[in-house]
């Protein structure tokens, strides 16, 4: 091989791989896009928890923005600082989207999407000792898209 067939095939080499990052750069960038699943998430949502004798406040409000194809929210009483919270999200076949998040004070929250705009679910108090934990429900709906 000589010295131009070597600088020849070093140049489609790098062309080459030029064409490979930019197709994988591409994809990507497709996959950042927002997804209608997703898009159905991301708002404000406010509502309340529907518990029977409590002292507490039970004004909530969940935000959920898409940040680089991520979901990130903040969650909590309507009308005071929210905390941001870690949310798993899951698309199950055939199935409602179903959001879960532990809240500051440890409380398990579950939220399913109902239909647009209406997210509806638990909130599970963390207890400690042996005494059994119930769900108490919660609805929120969309104010802010």
């Amino acid at each position: 091989m000589n010295f131009a067939a070597v600088i020849f095939t070093a140049t489609a080499l790098v062309i080459a791989c030029g064409a490979v990052s930019a197709s994988a750069q591409e994809r990507l960038e497709a996959s950042k896009a927002a997804d209608p699943r997703v898009e159905a998430l991301v708002g404000t949502w406010e509502g309340e928890i529907k518990g029977r004798g409590t002292r507490e406040k039970t004004d909530r409000t969940l935000i959920i923005i898409e940040r680089d194809g991520q979901l990130e929210a903040k969650y909590g009483t309507t009308g005071e600082s929210s905390r941001p919270v870690n949310i798993a999200v899951e698309f199950p076949e055939g199935g409602q989207a179903k959001i879960t998040f532990t809240t500051s004070a440890g409380s398990t929250v579950t939220l399913f999407l109902v239909k647009a705009d209406w997210l509806s679910g638990t909130l599970v108090r963390a207890r400690g000792g042996t005494r059994r934990s119930v769900g108490v429900p919660m609805q929120l709906l969309r104010t802010q898209k």
